[in-house]
């Protein structure tokens, strides 16, 4: 009877080892889509004859496990100027990539950023 009792304990054991491997597994990669909606930070001036710059970019997903650190941005994400008029950061879907393994289906949704410059008022 020792003996069958011994046998339970490491087949279930093993059976929890087998759950736990495959729930891990499962965190670690994922074929769902993560859409990524990246915004380029937009700043409104009035023209003070200085180099004016608007700066960087923010994320949102629909994922709580995909951020920033799982894709790269080969773009410069900034813009600047001097004289009056509106001057587009230039950032595109095509300028991100991702970079984790563990997401195979990752889109990038962007906005493009920008700097407006207002005449002297």
């Amino acid at each position: 009877m020792k003996r069958k009792g011994i046998i339970s304990i490491v087949v279930v054991a093993i059976a929890l080892v087998a759950v736990v491997t495959s729930a891990t597994s499962a965190l670690k990669s994922s074929d769902n889509k993560v859409v990524v909606h990246i915004r380029g930070n937009v700043k409104n001036v009035t023209y003070n004859g200085h180099l004016q710059s608007a700066i960087g970019y923010t994320i949102e997903t629909n994922s709580d496990r995909y951020t920033a650190d799982d894709f790269v941005c080969y773009a410069t994400d900034s813009v600047s100027a001097t004289d009056a008029g509106t001057y587009k950061m230039g950032i595109s879907s095509a300028d991100f990539c991702n970079i984790n393994p563990d997401f195979k289906n990752v889109e990038f949704v962007v906005v493009d950023g920008s700097i407006t410059i207002s005449d002297e008022e």
